[in-house]
């Protein structure tokens, strides 16, 4: 889970710039797929999901689905 800075996170406000959150939403990724292929999760049923959440309401919303 990884929840990026959001205040003000877009093209026309002050805040974090759109770069920098694309750098960390890139790097968790590859983290995440990385992490996909670690040898410990043989024989394990892992599900990859990517959503674009505040981290609580993002493990609420896939919890409550799931």
């Amino acid at each position: 889970m990884l929840e990026l800075p959001h205040q003000s996170g877009d093209a026309v406000s002050s805040g974090h710039a759109i770069p920098e959150l694309m750098f960390f939403k890139n790097a968790a990724i590859n983290k995440l797929e990385s992490l996909m292929d670690a040898p410990y999760l043989d024989g394990l049923k892992v599900s990859e999901i990517i959503q674009f959440e505040l981290a609580f309401d993002g493990i609420m919303s896939l919890s409550k689905k799931k």
